[in-house]
């Protein structure tokens, strides 16, 4: 289980910048530089992949008043939820899943309200981050950083690379716990296996 100080100092050990003992209550360049990027980063690290410790449903969302969706093209508008960073499906069944797009922060689709959704949650906890996110967060913390702390090109681009392969691993990884996604739709299975998906 990391804690913010365990990820700054793994970005600081990467970029060969002394560590620092509590991140938090740290006010040198170093913490100053790794706090100012911290939120954004983590956020765009939750978002670049579906990590299964932050994949999670929002139900029961309502539709908003229709002179309020902004799509000509789609029949309902809805509120994204503030905590969730990407949608990556609509829908109770991933079989069917229904077309939406994100448009003015909204999600807009002609499926049914109330509408479940399934995306991307932003996790501000590091306690529930699993290894993988950890190693991956702190390299783009590195990447990002190295260039203000006077880091050299060359470890800078060294996290950079550690980032995008430990990612592509994650990737790999990840997919391997659960079922494999269904690559088409056959209704006489869907009709016998019958219940539903989110249970």
């Amino acid at each position: 289980m990391a804690s913010r100080t365990d990820i700054a100092n793994l970005a600081l050990t990467r970029l060969e910048v002394e560590t620092v003992d509590n991140i938090d209550t740290a006010d040198g360049l170093a913490a100053r530089t790794l706090k100012r990027a911290w939120d954004v980063q983590r956020d765009l690290a939750l978002a670049a992949h579906p990590w299964n410790f932050a994949t999670t449903w929002w139900r029961n969302l309502p539709a908003k008043p229709a002179d309020q969706n902004p799509s000509p093209y789609h029949a309902r508008a809805f509120d994204k939820p503030n905590d969730c960073l990407r949608v990556l499906r609509i829908g109770v069944d991933p079989r069917r899943g229904e077309r939406f797009k994100v448009a003015e922060g909204l999600i807009v689709t002609n499926a049914a309200a109330p509408l479940t959704i399934y995306g991307i949650k932003r996790i501000t906890d590091p306690g529930r981050y699993d290894t993988w996110f950890v190693e991956y967060f702190s390299a783009r913390l590195a990447w990002t950083c190295g260039k203000p702390l006077n880091a050299s090109e060359a470890l800078r681009q060294a996290a950079k690379q550690d980032a995008l392969r430990i990612l592509s691993d994650a990737q790999s990884l990840d997919g391997q716990e659960g079922d494999p996604p269904q690559i088409f739709q056959d209704s006489f299975l869907e009709a016998r296996e019958g219940g539903d998906w989110l249970e």
